[in-house]
């Protein structure tokens, strides 16, 4: 027979409360999804289909550009932002996004990008190379900008304003702005 809380003592009542608080801890537990440090998530990423679609999308897509300029990239920021640009639009199409920790923020795929920072660099880029000749990159590259300016509108910040600039085609790289 149960008793209820008031007929016990005082050692019985916080041992009920001690057991109630203990249950409903690992009631909580459960409930709360478990978000993966980056490092835990990218090596688990790493060995599934997707990531091997992104590794051969990647490459595809960087020799038909190079065909189309008529060179194959070099290394550096020529291929690093091919690269990007190629995995992060299928990855936003396919929705390969994960939320992780430590550090924290969104993983898109293969790349770490919060908002629309990352574009910045890759935007610079596709400018001092002259990506935007190939009118595949230039379709993909106009595409993901469309997909990062929806998905990030609620972020005003400088980096979303140069997305928006490069849309709108008024983006103005540095070494011709000063």
């Amino acid at each position: 027979m149960n008793k209820k809380i008031s007929e016990m003592t005082a050692e019985q009542q916080e041992a009920v409360r001690s057991a109630n608080r203990a249950y409903k801890q690992k009631q909580r537990a459960k409930e709360k999804p478990l978000i993966p440090s980056y490092d835990e998530y990218q090596q688990e990423f790493a060995a599934t289909e997707p990531y091997k679609t992104l590794n051969q999308h990647g490459k595809e897509f960087a020799a038909k550009v190079a065909e189309e300029l008529g060179h194959r990239p070099t290394p550096g920021a020529y291929d690093y932002a091919l690269d990007r640009v190629s995995r992060t639009l299928l990855s936003l199409k396919r929705n390969w996004i994960k939320q992780v920790s430590e550090p924290s923020g969104e993983l898109v795929g293969t790349y770490f990008i919060d908002g629309c920072d990352f574009a910045s660099d890759v935007i610079e880029s596709v400018h001092r190379h002259g990506l935007k000749r190939s009118t595949m990159f230039a379709a993909a590259f106009r595409e993901l900008l469309e997909l990062l300016d929806k998905r990030y509108s609620r972020q005003r910040d400088k980096d979303l304003a140069v997305v928006q600039a490069e849309l709108n085609g008024t983006y103005v790289p540095p070494a011709q702005a000063a």
